[in-house]
């Protein structure tokens, strides 16, 4: 992941999302962020004109007319685009507290049409903010297949699990000073599967298919004991709410 989940770049190995399987139906809440019709970043469905991402996908403050949302089809180059009128990132979004407060909501110039089992608003969670530790949970994104490796036109899906700080492969950056309470780690010790560049602002549900966090940061992609680290979207809840 480098510092950022959100960047492309690079060649092609064998699996996207890191060791992660070409998804086959898809999560009717998972959206494409676009900068020039470029795909940057993950995104969320909360409504029919609201979408969330991550705050360091829109660090380069791109007029919204160059933005604009993809949705409903698991390849990229079918999706359908809407175009984005307005987006605000948290006040406290912070590159300096290792992307702390990392949510950004975007608001579409025209409301989606939503279809069953393609297109619809992601679930929530209970008011508990306490992190999924120990929970499979799972991501999803059009991300690089590797570190340093190419993104691919289909959306791949892997399954992690919450892990507390410290836990081996979260337990680095606990000890470097690099969580705050508005992130956890979501991974294995190993490596093994990850999310990578391109799959920032995605979202990381639970089984119930319940939004529980934001594909955020890490240190390369699916490196042993280096896990991947999501914003919290039940600590973040009430400012998500208050600019839905």
């Amino acid at each position: 992941m480098g510092a950022l989940l959100g960047l492309l770049s690079g060649t092609a190995p064998a699996h996207a999302i890191v060791n992660g399987t070409k998804a086959v139906r898809m999560p009717p809440y998972m959206a494409s962020l676009r900068e020039y019709g470029r795909h940057i970043c993950g995104g969320v469905i909360l409504d029919d004109r609201t979408i969330l991402t991550a705050a360091h996908c829109l660090q380069r403050q791109s007029p919204p007319d160059a933005l604009s949302v993809g949705v409903g089809s698991l390849q990229l180059s079918r999706a359908a685009l809407y175009p984005v009128e307005k987006y605000v990132a948290h006040p406290r979004y912070s590159v300096f507290v290792a992307y702390d407060n990392d949510v950004a909501v975007l608001k579409l110039a025209t409301p989606l049409t939503f279809r069953p089992g393609s297109v619809g608003p992601v679930g929530w969670p209970s008011s508990s903010d306490r992190p999924p530790y120990g929970e499979t949970l799972s991501i999803a994104g059009w991300g690089l297949l590797s570190e340093g490796g190419s993104a691919p036109d289909d959306l791949y899906t892997t399954s992690v699990s919450g892990l507390r700080n410290d836990e081996e492969g979260c337990a680095n950056y606990s000890r470097e000073g690099r969580l705050s309470d508005t992130m956890f780690c979501a991974g294995y010790p190993d490596g093994h599967t990850d999310a990578c560049q391109g799959d920032s602002g995605g979202p990381l549900v639970n089984r119930y298919n319940e939004l529980v966090g934001i594909a955020s940061w890490g240190q390369g992609c699916a490196r042993p004991g280096r896990a991947g680290v999501y914003a919290n979207v039940s600590k973040l809840h009430s400012w998500i709410k208050a600019n839905t």
